[in-house]
């Protein structure tokens, strides 16, 4: 039984860990469904029982978002499966949040109202607008550095670019996509669905847009906006808070991982306050250091030896091990498997829970 497995099975996940609304993964399978696939067969495989989505309210732990990709891409046999799924999905199935952003003023509004209700989709997911001379970047991440699904990231972008229709193409002039995840040999497809150069391994998911962007209005209904806006922030209560003690944690952990510098003493003043602040705030969120340690280890050194140019002694050099070894046994306790296995796997072992 794989760890993703072992979910479904053993105790409740606890409220304060980073999830994802079930509504979304609900509203992708029901697109996949629509596609001709097996909604149930990629739930299988990515070990993700299909009774947790039948409340819209649910959340699913966030680690199942790349294994359900992973999945369902094996079932369909197409690597640009993300673009196919973009252009099924229907108008209004985000419910409010999706609503809400649809009558915002313009792109900084959408953005400002993105994040402050954010969480009714993804805990931890971001957007960040910039001015670069003549273009305005408009960037998607996660807090904490923790990764979004690759082609997750792929849909948001298609669907912002077909769907939100502020953003189409007769109004705001898109330059290039940049994905910070590898691509496939062909970017053809990409490039076709978005109109404009599309570019892989670029350090940052963005849609790099013409700055004239900013200075367009949105037609939206001011009265419907603040009905909407009340709805949302009635919604947003319900759903249970990701601490930020612990998102920040992993953010100085993952910065002070290879300088060797991540005792919970000297990890605690960076974060400005006390070793003892720190593990009651740990405690209240049902988390440890040492916990949160490997849990940030782990899916580090799942990336890294993603990258079959990285050799082993560097990558537990950026974990801040002392040896090999030591990387040896943890990532064994971590996901079941040694490095070497989990290269000879490929992707297949991505987002593997961390056990105790």
């Amino acid at each position: 039984m794989s760890d993703h497995a072992s979910l479904t099975a053993g105790p409740a996940v606890p409220e304060t860990s980073a999830s994802v609304a079930a509504l979304q993964i609900s509203a992708w399978l029901h697109v996949l469904t629509e596609l001709g696939l097996d909604a149930a067969r990629i739930c299988a495989r990515a070990g993700l029982a299909r009774s947790r989505l039948s409340d819209p309210r649910a959340r699913i732990p966030m680690s199942y978002d790349q294994v359900l990709w992973d999945a369902a891409i094996a079932e369909a046999h197409d690597p640009a499966l993300a673009l196919r799924v973009a252009a099924k999905f229907e108008l209004g199935v985000f419910g409010s949040f999706e609503y809400l952003l649809r009558n915002c003023d313009d792109v900084a509004d959408m953005v400002q109202q993105a994040n402050a209700f954010m969480a009714l989709l993804d805990d931890l997911a971001r957007l960040e607008l910039q001015v670069e001379g003549e273009q305005a970047v408009l960037a998607l991440s996660r807090r904490g550095a923790v990764p979004l699904a690759k082609q997750g990231v792929e849909c948001v972008f298609a669907l912002l670019r077909t769907k939100s229709g502020a953003l189409a193409p007769s109004r705001a002039p898109l330059l290039q996509v940049t994905f910070a995840h590898a691509g496939p040999v062909d970017v053809g497809p990409y490039e076709g669905y978005f109109g404009c150069p599309v570019h892989f391994n670029a350090g940052q998911n963005a849609l790099v847009l013409d700055v004239r962007v900013l200075s367009l209005h949105w037609p939206g209904d001011p009265r419907l906006r603040t009905v909407l806006e009340e709805h949302a922030r009635i919604e947003l209560e319900r759903v249970p808070r990701f601490d930020p003690v612990v998102c920040e944690l992993r953010e100085q952990l993952l910065r002070r991982l290879a300088e060797g510098h991540f005792d919970v003493t000297s990890v605690a003043r960076g974060m400005r306050m006390s070793e003892r602040s720190l593990r009651r705030r740990l405690r209240a969120a049902g988390t440890g250091y040492q916990e949160e340690l490997d849990g940030v280890r782990a899916q580090l050194a799942q990336d890294l030896l993603r990258r079959p140019e990285l050799d082993v002694e560097w990558v537990a050099e950026q974990l801040g091990f002392t040896d090999p070894s030591t990387l040896y046994r943890s990532f064994k306790r971590w996901t079941g498997l040694t490095p070497a296995q989990f290269r000879a796997q490929g992707s297949r072992q991505a987002g593997v829970k961390v056990r105790a």
